[in-house]
């Protein structure tokens, strides 16, 4: 068997470095996508927390039978109804 004059050890090692390489520049171009991509399920996960937590002191303040105030049920409303389109972005930036 004559060694090959450019180096390589057997024929398909110039196709191998070629496919290594090529991985390499794969993994760098979706090391910034996958930080991105947890930066999105960060805010997500915040947006869940925040949700949980105003539907919990509603729930919480239903259940100590207080007098309704209009007013607070109104506003603790219109929270949750912001949250859950902030909620509903933040997952849509995801797909």
């Amino acid at each position: 068997m004559t060694r090959d004059r450019r180096g390589f050890h057997y024929a398909l090692e110039p196709v191998r470095q070629v496919t290594d390489w090529d991985i390499d520049q794969i993994g760098r171009e979706l090391a910034p996508l996958n930080d991105a991509v947890a930066g999105h399920e960060r805010k997500v996960g915040g947006l869940q927390q925040a949700l949980s937590a105003a539907q919990s002191a509603l729930m919480a303040q239903r259940r100590a039978n207080a007098v309704l105030d209009v007013t607070a049920q109104r506003a603790a409303h219109g929270y949750l109804v912001q949250v859950q389109q902030q909620l509903a972005a933040a997952r849509d930036a995801l797909r």
